[in-house]
């Protein structure tokens, strides 16, 4: 339900306020994933409610280990979009991130690269990580994902020449693709 009033972009906060209190009763029920689409759902609708936003937050961090590598990536944006400067759940999602073996997509790539630009967390193994992911997947990255992510590195001065060029390489190739 979290996830369709944000879709809707409806900010009723008499709703949300219900919502958000049955949300945090239930929090131990829901799967990592649907903790990952709940604090995406409050991000998108701008609702940083200390409380509930804190309760799955906390939720996703102990439950991280599960996650698949798109919703980890989802949890740093929503993390990141409602500026939740927690180190524990900062340096959990790198731990896990950097921990993690295959399953690399680009949206997760994308998005915990963004996340931490935008808090301004400059954490180098975790961005050597995402480097060696993005070169690894390079051919399935969307424009704005290669935008994205570029972005990050250079907001944080993450000055890596070979993913740079990658980069680089596979923006011309998606230019020609749209010139052709």
């Amino acid at each position: 339900m979290a996830w369709s009033f944000a879709k809707l972009r409806m900010r009723d906060q008499p709703v949300v306020a219900v919502l958000s209190g049955v949300l945090v009763e239930r929090a131990d029920d829901f799967t990592p994933q649907q903790l990952a689409n709940i604090l995406w759902a409050f991000a998108t609708c701008h609702d940083r409610d200390g409380p509930c936003v804190t309760a799955f937050a906390m939720g996703a961090c102990s439950r991280m280990w599960e996650m698949s590598t798109r919703s980890l990536g989802n949890t740093a944006w929503a993390v990141a979009k409602l500026r939740f400067l927690k180190k524990p759940v900062i340096d959990t999602i790198a731990h896990h991130t950097l921990h993690r073996s295959g399953g690399s997509n680009t949206q997760g790539v994308s998005n915990t690269a963004w996340a931490f630009a935008n808090l301004q967390v400059r954490n180098v193994p975790l961005l050597e990580a995402l480097a060696a992911q993005a070169t690894s997947i390079r051919k399935s990255f969307s424009s704005q994902e290669l935008t994205n992510t570029v972005w990050a590195f250079a907001s944080l001065a993450y000055l890596n020449l070979p993913i740079l060029e990658v980069i680089a390489d596979e923006a011309q190739q998606k230019l020609r693709q749209f010139v052709s």
